[in-house]
């Protein structure tokens, strides 16, 4: 911030910079200087560095060979006066796809854009001054090219403010030429590098793949794709995660990004970009085998016992190594200097809500699943009794559970036979070609275990869609025999026969002691029930998105349908909060964000509800938009003309407040 007094806008204070503590190499912070700087004598600006040390980020100071008491760390700054005349730049994080035996793998091109200086539009995308955004266009072959080629792309931008201006950028991206995977032997493809595959989700993406080896026999029918998780802070491009998974014969491996090498701990748009990546391989392989067999490690590995027990139904067999369970018993709060301050009765309250990432809470979701958790007994950084709990409390649940522990003696966090070991190959490729075996049969009895609907799937056919008190009580439903279900907290749910579309006979279940039958609804989707005045009744699947408003963490913004849109008002601080949150935002998670001005929110409000989450920023009054949205959904919140927030009734002004729904 600079010494002198009010200068710009902003200057009412010091303005915090996300910075790059991942060591991500995004962009740097394009921080505009106001407009009022003396030229006749200096001005010093103030910088301040907050840095928190954190062991998922550095490690364990005690396990480097210093073995130091005092954790240390090191910051880069650099600071330079952007002088350059350029004001639309193309960036070089671009999303391009592999040219494999004449098609693209995949119809996603993602273009990076750079906003030196100016709002820029380029075909509908705005780029606002300082923010970087990748420009998504969709790729439609008609026929297979077999000559070498690059994309060249001319692209015409506007400025979008009040200067009158137009200019053009080129980009030239190169292909990768790969031949036929027919055409390659079982060697030539157990050497091939990982294939580049691109995909929506909902912005231009990319994921490697690596190909069975029995492709090259002409066999289109593949058994169950492998799913591998990344630790954190590995990139795609970086070799050493490929060559530690084993090629299988008959499976598909899909090494998904999460968006970034750190991702989201594999939670909301991370899984969105892992699921889309598997659905793209799908669409152009419609012959794999159901399901999906999940690996990872360290990062990945938690990631692996989060989507496995939020998912049960989809992912029947996992191994995660070298897995945390969650972050606080990963990272404890125990030091926090918050606690010294936080009151018991909110501490409960933010606890509870925040339960949903907790793995082991979920735990007892995984014991319809084939499980062999992998753990270094002389790991450093993620301590193996992690790995010995997460067992011991799958058994607890159910002792003929199918999870087992693989403790290797004097391995450390990390170790490169952690898949290619003969013993853990066997394993993997096992879980991989065995298709509806035991581990489909149901349990005498399981309990399905869920706090946030929108981020949970199906176990042994039975899903909640939505809870009856939201955020800080699970939703429970305990089946026996597959067919006797006991509820609580669950005011949705519904049903799909697990051989649906098998032609097995129809069945009756009993909800909470009252008998339904099914007829043949469930042999050919599910079947949605609505707990109402104490009892239950079908409803048509048509309605079940009315009956299931998103309830669950403010995090659930960020999985959006279409670009996540920040709308500002005309205060210029919020403008700047917006950019900030957009450089975090596409920095660590790789999102792509729309900055749009109130104004033209309003002339758009129809669409905007269409493409995807919109985030409102308002400082001393409330937009326009914002308070059409609320005229149209009325509700018990509202806001005042000064911008304060009304709760039933009773309003909050108090500096530092606010407000959760």
């Amino acid at each position: 911030m600079p010494r002198s007094e009010d200068i710009g806008p902003e200057s009412d204070g010091v303005i915090w910079y996300p910075g790059d503590i991942y060591a991500l190499g995004g962009s740097p912070h394009l921080i505009p200087l106001p407009s009022n700087l003396s030229v006749s004598s200096p001005i010093i600006y103030d910088i301040f560095i907050s840095v928190d040390y954190e062991i998922r980020l550095f490690g364990d100071p005690h396990a480097y060979p210093a073995k130091s008491d005092v954790p240390v760390s090191f910051v880069d700054v650099s600071v330079s006066l952007e002088q350059s005349e350029v004001t639309l730049v193309v960036g070089e994080n671009h999303v391009v796809p592999d040219l494999v035996g004449g098609w693209m793998l995949g119809n996603a091109l993602g273009v990076e854009l750079k906003s030196m200086r100016g709002d820029w539009t380029v075909d509908g995308v705005n780029v606002v001054a300082g923010q970087t955004r990748r420009l998504s266009l969709m790729i439609d072959q008609s026929k297979p090219i077999f000559t070498p080629l690059s994309i060249e792309l001319a692209i015409k931008a506007s400025r979008s403010d009040s200067v009158r201006v137009h200019t053009t950028v080129s980009a030239s991206i190169d292909l990768r030429h790969l031949p036929a995977l027919e055409s390659m032997t079982p060697a030539d493809l157990a050497t091939i590098q990982p294939l580049k595959q691109t995909y929506f989700a909902p912005h231009a993406s990319r994921c490697l793949l690596l190909p069975p080896l029995s492709v090259g026999s002409g066999s289109k029918n593949y058994t169950t794709p492998i799913v591998a998780l990344h630790g954190a802070g590995v990139t795609l491009d970086n070799p050493f995660w490929p060559a530690a998974i084993p090629r299988q014969n008959g499976s598909w491996v899909v090494i998904p990004s999460g968006g970034s090498s750190w991702g989201y701990d594999w939670r909301g748009p991370s899984l969105q970009d892992t699921l889309a990546a598997v659905s793209a391989l799908r669409a152009r392989e419609p012959r794999i085998a159901p399901g999906l067999v999940v690996i990872g490690h360290s990062n990945g590995g938690q990631g692996t016992f989060h989507i496995a027990s939020r998912y049960p139904d989809l992912v029947h067999s996992c191994i995660p190594a070298a897995a945390y369970q969650s972050a606080p018993l990963y990272v404890p709060e125990t030091y926090s200097h918050g606690r010294y301050w936080l009151d018991p009765a909110l501490d409960s309250i933010l606890k509870a809500s925040t339960a949903g990432g907790d793995n082991e809470r979920f735990f007892g979701n995984l014991v319809r699943s084939r499980v062999r958790v992998v753990h270094g007994g002389d790991d450093g950084n993620v301590p193996v009794w992690h790995g010995r709990a997460a067992v011991q409390a799958v058994k607890q649940r159910d002792h003929t559970a199918d999870i087992e522990l693989i403790e290797v003696p004097q391995k450390d966090h990390w170790f490169y036979d952690v898949f290619t070991h003969p013993q853990r190959a066997q394993i993997l490729a096992d879980f991989a070609s065995s298709q509806e075996n035991d581990n489909f049969l149901l349990p005498s009895s399981f309990t399905l275990s869920v706090l946030w609907p929108r981020e949970s799937g199906s176990m042994g056919g039975y899903r909640v869609l939505d809870t009856k008190v939201h955020g800080r009580l699970f939703a429970r439903a305990h089946v026996v025999n597959g067919t006797i279900v006991t509820t609580t907290n669950v005011r949705v749910l519904s049903y799909r026969h697990p051989r649906a579309g098998t032609g097995v006979l129809p069945i009756a279940i009993t909800l909470d002691a009252q008998h339904v039958q099914l007829d043949h609804d469930a042999l050919h989707g599910p079947v949605i029930f609505l707990n109402k005045d104490g009892g239950w009744e079908k409803v048509h699947p048509s309605v079940s998105d009315e009956l299931t408003p998103r309830s669950g963490p403010i995090s659930q913004i960020l999985v959006s349908e279409g670009p996540l849109t920040i709308v500002v008002s005309d205060d210029p601080r919020t403008l700047g909060a917006a950019r900030r949150l957009a450089w975090a935002l596409y920095t660590y998670l790789g999102l792509d964000i729309v900055i749009t001005p109130d104004r033209r929110a309003v002339n758009e409000m129809s669409s905007l509800h269409h493409v995807g989450s919109v985030v409102v920023l308002s400082a001393r009054s409330p937009t326009r938009y914002g308070q059409a949205v609320l005229h149209d959904s009325p509700s018990e919140f509202k806001i005042s003309r000064d911008g304060s927030f009304m709760v039933q009734g009773k309003e909050f002004k108090e500096t530092g407040t606010g407000k959760s729904s």
